[in-house]
């Protein structure tokens, strides 16, 4: 029996709207724990309207079969916080670093004007700190 060739990966990736959203809510999660954890009114401002903004994002993608953040999720970004404090003083540098490490993550699977504004969203979280 002659064998069928299979055909060649075509190197398209379709996009994952679902990983991308979700990626956004934990993002949008994390910034606004740490807005309530942050050390000053204005880190905490900051961070929150930060949130709000990768919230927006989130919410402009859809929400057709993704759930909101889990309670284990939002468990896990105050544990964040809680440790954070105890070693560092300040949560708000551990909390925006896996704020930027979940949005680049979301990069892999956005087309490229969703990309740009994840990017945009990323170098805001960067200099939350810097």
């Amino acid at each position: 029996m002659k064998r069928i060739p299979e055909d060649p990966p075509s190197g398209v990736r379709l996009r994952d709207d679902a990983a991308v959203i979700r990626a956004t809510q934990a993002a949008a999660v994390g910034l606004e724990i740490g807005g309530r954890r942050a050390q000053t009114r204005d880190m905490s401002e900051r961070m929150t309207r930060l949130a709000g903004d990768i919230r927006a994002l989130a919410d402009g993608l859809g929400t057709s079969s993704v759930r909101r953040p889990s309670t284990s999720e939002r468990l896990r970004w105050e544990w964040l916080a809680s440790t954070s404090t105890v070693l560092d003083g300040a949560p708000e540098r551990r909390i925006a670093d896996e704020a930027v490490r979940t949005l680049e993550a979301a990069l892999e699977d956005a087309d490229e004007d969703l990309a740009s504004k994840l990017r945009r969203a990323v170098a805001q979280c960067r200099a939350l700190v810097a």
